[in-house]
């Protein structure tokens, strides 16, 4: 998707961690890769709300991250 909307991107980076992952991991990974992506997106349902990804969520704002997540299985 992000090919046809902006054909002069330079790099996109992809992220993938067998079902067994914890949510977590996955995020942290995003939001401490480097270079860092500034807009991030998901279609994985990461689960119940979670103290810690709700961290790695602050730190991504704080970084200027912006972090979509589509689901439509959960």
């Amino acid at each position: 998707m992000v090919m046809s909307m902006a054909p002069g991107v330079t790099n996109i980076y992809v992220y993938e961690a067998p079902n067994s992952s914890p949510w977590v991991d996955l995020l942290n990974a995003m939001a401490t890769h480097t270079p860092l992506s500034k807009q991030l997106s998901c279609s994985w349902g990461g689960g119940s709300p979670d103290a810690n990804a709700e961290s790695i969520f602050k730190i991504m704002a704080t970084q200027g991250q912006s972090f979509f997540n589509a689901t439509g299985d959960s």
